[in-house]
């Protein structure tokens, strides 16, 4: 699975690896891609009220397109597959590889939850 799609990226993913330097913490970032073009970032463990920041998003020819909830303010990221990570670059030029957590692992502290939309490929 190399190319990107909407079905390819439709699930919720954790960040297994990142060029992100400390104090990121790879275990408090979440991804959520729906299968209708909605996406949430989350930080369960964020110390504030808002912890689910939603857009909306586009597969392009280079990556993916986000979008403000109104359409507005597009910003275009890179993104690849690399053996099975999905490997988003952010505006910051760093690198995050993510891994789709299979449904019997959902975190319970999680507040979105996509299952794939197509099987996992056998190990």
């Amino acid at each position: 699975m190399n190319e990107i799609s909407i079905a390819s990226l439709t699930g919720t993913w954790r960040v297994v690896r990142s060029e992100i330097p400390d104090p990121y913490n790879r275990e408090h970032e979440f991804f959520h891609f729906s299968p209708d073009g909605a996406f949430a970032w989350e930080y369960p463990f964020l110390e504030q009220k808002k912890r689910v920041f939603r857009f909306l998003y586009e597969v392009t020819e280079t990556g993916i397109r986000f979008t403000s909830l109104s359409g507005k303010s597009p910003r275009d990221l890179p993104v690849r597959f690399d053996e099975g990570l999905l490997v988003i670059t952010g505006p910051h030029g760093y690198s995050s590889w993510l891994q789709r957590i299979p449904a019997a692992e959902r975190p319970p502290y999680l507040s979105e939850f996509y299952e794939p939309s197509h099987p996992e490929p056998a190990a």
